[in-house]
């Protein structure tokens, strides 16, 4: 059953996008940082995740790592450092979530597709539960991170060398006519 607190965070990413698209048409020529409206809005697009998934069934929901998606795009898009710290950010995010439904701090929503052994028990209040899909997480996050990262600086590697090898082929590609100029003007003088 979706209740009213899903449904807004279903509804705000929709709202949060026609502001970001508004945001960037009026200041598009001034935007001096473009990176700083994407690092706002992988943060705000991870809050709101993780009040989707808590709505929805916490540490149980299959969807928990839909956080792979802003590592990948912070990686690809922000570089080395910021991917690193939106895998951070998503990681703690997800402890508090985690943490704060094991301790009862704040209310588990029950998911019906994830087994529950007896009434009333969830495995969101088990510590082993827990802490074992969070250190998964957090394991399968960073190794992601890492290797977009890689692949990322790689690619950024091995573009610099096309370029650099592009503009020795252009400026060979000068001398020679450079040089085929100087030995034509030189034939027509013998």
């Amino acid at each position: 059953k979706l209740g009213p607190p899903l449904l807004g965070c279903v509804a705000l990413p929709a709202v949060l996008n026609l502001a970001y698209r508004s945001h960037s048409l009026r200041r598009h020529l001034r935007l001096t940082d473009p990176g700083r409206l994407l690092r706002v809005q992988i943060l705000v697009d991870m809050v709101i995740l993780t009040l989707m998934l808590h709505f929805a069934g916490g540490l149980e929901n299959p969807f928990l790592f839909s956080y792979l998606f802003h590592v990948v795009i912070a990686g690809i898009l922000l570089g080395k450092k910021d991917c690193y710290a939106t895998t951070l950010v998503a990681v703690l995010l997800c402890s508090l979530m985690g943490a704060g439904e094991m301790t009862r701090v704040i209310d588990h929503a029950t998911l019906r597709l994830f087994p529950h052994e007896a009434e009333g028990e969830h495995a969101a209040w088990q510590p082993l539960f827990v802490g074992g899909r969070l250190l998964s997480f957090a394991g399968i996050l960073y190794g992601v991170a890492f290797f977009t990262v890689m692949m990322v600086g790689r690619l950024r590697s091995s573009q610099e060398q096309a370029h650099r090898s592009a503009e020795r082929a252009n400026l060979a590609r000068r001398h020679l006519e450079e040089v085929v100029d100087a030995s034509g003007a030189g034939m027509m003088l013998i």
